[in-house]
């Protein structure tokens, strides 16, 4: 059986998952529904879908949820 999966080694991983913020930041990515579209798409760098969906949904979630706030609280102290 072929495996189309990318076998990262864990520093691997914990340089992509740091590689993903940076992207949600950069870009700023305000819905989990767009990061999981983008990491989907043949522009995402390989394995990072699979290490959205693996185990690291609920950070990467908590991570754009405050990404959101930061901005309406910036957007609010600008009033």
């Amino acid at each position: 059986m072929h495996q189309n999966r990318l076998a990262l080694s864990t520093g691997d991983k914990r340089q992509a998952l740091r590689d993903m913020l940076a992207f949600i930041s950069e870009n700023e990515i305000m819905h989990l529904k767009d990061f999981a579209d983008y990491c989907m798409s043949e522009e995402a760098p390989a394995g990072w879908f699979e290490l959205l969906t693996e185990r690291n949904t609920l950070f990467i979630k908590e991570y754009i949820k405050s990404n959101w706030q930061k901005q309406q609280n910036l957007r609010g102290s600008e009033k």
